[in-house]
């Protein structure tokens, strides 16, 4: 039977399994894109923890102040508690108060608070405030030096107490789009990553078992022929996977062809030849599906966790990061932050991409270096 339709009858029969990437992927990709769908124009009261020292007459103040645009949550000062508040939009945002703030601002210095933020948003609200609030008091202090502490801080809760409504203008909200359309095409990296690994262990493992390789290595069909026809049909399927990827992502994304949907698949089709360039060389190598699966399983989370899928690469330590770079993930989400900051081809995202490409030319020659021995020893033997 020809060989081409062998590996699709094996594709068809463990179809099942295969879809469950795409699945999980289309559902992260409209998760992503909802999320996004709620940024608006303008920005509702962000939710913010004040920790650190609330004891001073300057400290309540402030926080009074904060309460007119802010929400104020309690959150308990451990560090763990913060990141997960944080992770998980509990808040938007922290600020810390140090001890001597009253007496830093009474001596005339210039304060800039610790503060730690979910997003961009939250940030530019907040520190906006905080900055107004501290140069309001500034103005009021330099401008009535006969006027005691107590009624500057009066003063500047009067001039203050006006709410207003924050309103971004339209490169912000470019920009939000943007960072939109990378968040959406950087998931791709768990779907493309699930599908191919699940993809070449279920399939081609069956072809690269001992007795199947021997029998194909001796067949008067050549080898280079058999292989030939598998890839063929294996390729056939990930085009149309990635494909109906491909187009969703544009869809949830830009919803329409430009120069940027055309970066952003660029990024995507190397990153695709790296995983499957990945894929054969792991089952090459490896000799039992339960080996696939636990790599599978071990990669595909790790790697896009470290990497940045999940979570932005600017809210782990500094140790994660340093290890993400040595997986083709984490410069698959870089290339697609170039794309969305720079919207265009750029030195910094050939560089990027070129690294992608570079893991994707080592794991394909290591590959062909294993096939030479393997073929060697048939040949010995």
């Amino acid at each position: 039977m020809n060989i081409y339709k062998v590996t699709w009858k094996l594709i068809y029969k463990n179809l099942g399994i295969l879809f469950l990437g795409t699945v999980v992927t289309l559902f992260m990709m409209i998760f992503i894109a909802q999320d996004f769908i709620n940024s608006k124009s303008s920005l509702d009261e962000p939710k913010i923890a004040i920790l650190g020292c609330k004891k001073s007459i300057t400290a309540r103040n402030l926080a009074q102040y904060l309460t007119q645009q802010t929400k104020i949550q309690s959150l308990k000062k451990q560090a763990n508690a913060v990141d997960d508040a944080l992770y998980y939009r509990q808040i938007d945002g922290v600020i810390y108060l140090p001890s001597d703030l009253q007496q830093q601002l009474q001596a005339g210095h210039q304060i800039k608070l610790n503060t730690k933020y979910a997003t961009n948003q939250a940030a530019s609200l907040v520190d906006g405030m905080v900055d107004q609030y501290f140069n309001t008091l500034t103005a009021f202090k330099q401008a009535n030096p006969q006027f005691s502490w107590s009624q500057i801080l009066a003063k500047t809760q009067a001039k203050l107490r006006q709410k207003v409504q924050v309103r971004y203008d339209q490169a912000y909200v470019q920009q939000i789009k943007q960072e939109k359309a990378s968040a959406i095409y950087s998931s791709l990296a768990y779907g493309i990553a699930l599908v191919i690994l699940d993809l070449f262990g279920t399939v081609r493992l069956k072809f690269n078992q001992t007795a199947i390789y021997r029998r194909n290595f001796t067949s008067p069909q050549p080898l280079k022929k058999i292989n030939a026809q598998i890839n063929q049909a294996l390729l056939s399927y990930l085009i149309l996977i990635s494909l109906v990827f491909l187009f969703v992502s544009m869809l949830f994304s830009q919803g329409y062809w430009n120069q940027q949907t055309l970066l952003f698949w660029l990024n995507t089709g190397i990153f695709i030849f790296t995983t499957i360039a990945l894929a054969s060389l792991l089952t090459s190598i490896a000799q039992h599906p339960y080996s696939i699966t636990v790599f599978e399983n071990t990669y595909v989370l790790g790697s896009c966790f470290l990497g940045g899928v999940f979570v932005n690469n600017s809210v782990l330590p500094q140790i994660t990061t340093q290890i993400a770079t040595f997986t083709p993930t984490y410069w698959f989400v870089q290339a697609n932050d170039v794309v969305a900051s720079q919207v265009q081809l750029s030195e910094s995202l050939l560089q990027k991409d070129g690294i992608l490409l570079l893991f994707g030319l080592v794991f394909f020659v290591l590959q062909k270096l294993y096939e030479h021995l393997q073929n060697h020893q048939m040949v010995t033997n």
